[in-house]
Parts: C-alpha cells; sequence; structure tokens
C-alpha cells in the first residue's frame, strides 16, 4: 500500500526466518508445553536475543527475566506457539522488488536470532532501503540501544 504508507521500519528484519531460530523458537514452545519453570524457559532464550555485553551482568539478567516474569499480560505458551507458527511461514521473498517504501532497517550486530547477514540481504534487495546496524547488541536493540533506536527512527521519520 504505497499510497497509504510513506516510510516505514523494520526492526531486526528477515525475509525468511533462519533455520537456526526456528529450531530455537521450537525448542523454547516445547519448553512451554512440558510446563517447565517459565524463568528457565526465558533463561534459554536470552542469549539469542540479548548481546554478550548485556548478558555479561548478572544483576541485570536477573531484573530483565523478573520484570518479564512480573509482566501483567505475558504471552501465553499459546500465544507463542501461534506466533513462532506465523513466523515460520513468513516468507516476503518474492515481495522485495515490489516494496518501493522508503525504509529504515535497524539491526544488532549482535543478533543471534536474526543475524545481521538478514539485515544487509534485505537492504540490497529493497530499492529504497537504508540500513543502520548498531554495534555491540543484539535483538532487542530497542531496549539495548533506546536512543539509538529512537534517534534512528526520529531521523528517518523527519528527514
Amino acid at each position: 500500500h504505497a499510497e497509504r504508507i510513506h516510510k516505514g521500519v523494520l526492526i531486526a528484519p528477515f525475509s525468511v526466518l533462519p533455520s537456526t531460530a526456528l529450531m530455537q523458537a521450537h525448542s523454547v514452545a516445547k519448553l512451554f508445553q512440558a510446563g517447565v519453570d517459565p524463568a528457565l524457559a526465558l533463561e534459554t532464550m536470552l542469549p539469542w536475543i540479548y548481546s554478550n555485553d548485556y548478558l555479561s551482568d548478572p544483576k541485570r539478567v536477573a531484573r530483565t527475566i523478573d520484570t518479564l516474569l512480573k509482566n501483567p499480560y505475558p504471552q501465553s505458551p499459546e500465544g507463542y506457539i501461534g506466533q513462532l507458527q506465523a513466523l515460520s511461514k513468513c516468507d516476503i521473498c518474492d515481495a522485495r522488488a515490489v516494496i518501493e517504501t522508503p525504509l529504515l532497517i535497524l539491526a544488532g550486530a549482535e543478533d543471534l536470532y536474526t543475524p545481521f547477514y538478514e539485515a544487509k540481504l534485505l537492504r540490497d534487495q529493497l530499492p529504497n532501503a537504508v540500513l543502520k546496524g548498531v554495534p555491540g547488541v543484539g535483538h532487542m536493540l530497542y531496549i539495548e540501544a533506546e536512543d539509538i533506536t529512537a534517534e534512528g527512527i526520529h531521523a528517518f521519520c523527519t528527514g
């Protein structure tokens, strides 16, 4: 809908979710289905979505898990599995050629879940895309590098 969307921002994007991410997500889904302690399930996810630097502080890791566990509106296991099903079917390879809307692609250089090469691939295949890599952060760059993310989006949308 190029007539309705004048600019867009993609954060930690992919054309097709990498097999490594799918495998990890399926493992977490199995943990949820098995009734494993949610804190343990979250602990297995964190290395995939946060950078080494972020995870090097045990107190920050504990706070992150505590915050996620105390979420008053947590994602249910069924919701997680539904999200996984949607992500596993997502494939925008054919659509890339027709997307002409100016796009800002923001990606963490240490993202294991949707690796930086995915963002580069999108940038190379989308005619009006600009890539801003954020060094030293993972998939959750809007948490690890909140100011850089907000400033990048603001500059792109107002420029």
